[in-house]
């Protein structure tokens, strides 16, 4: 389990083994006073993907492919987490 803090644009990389590429999570912020967003980026080779996930500002336990965000605070500057690997 890793504490992260995130401000808005930074990003946290998961490395994958070399089969399965890396994972990449970014802060994207609140596009309003009770949404926060994160970007995942997904990248295998010269191929990519990328998508925003939007939240309400309460959740807290956020279950993903590659494992799991514990919200602990979010505001607009910042996302302060734990993520759990898979």
């Amino acid at each position: 389990m890793e504490e992260s803090i995130l401000k808005v644009g930074q990003k946290y990389k998961l490395k994958g083994n070399i089969f399965v590429g890396k994972f990449i999570i970014v802060y994207t912020g609140m596009p309003n006073e009770h949404t926060f967003s994160i970007a995942l980026i997904f990248s295998e080779g010269y191929q990519a993907l990328a998508y925003n996930l939007y939240y309400p500002q309460n959740q807290r336990c956020i279950e993903l492919e590659f494992g799991t965000i514990e919200v602990l605070h979010v505001n607009s500057e910042s996302l302060r987490c734990q993520i759990t690997k898979k």
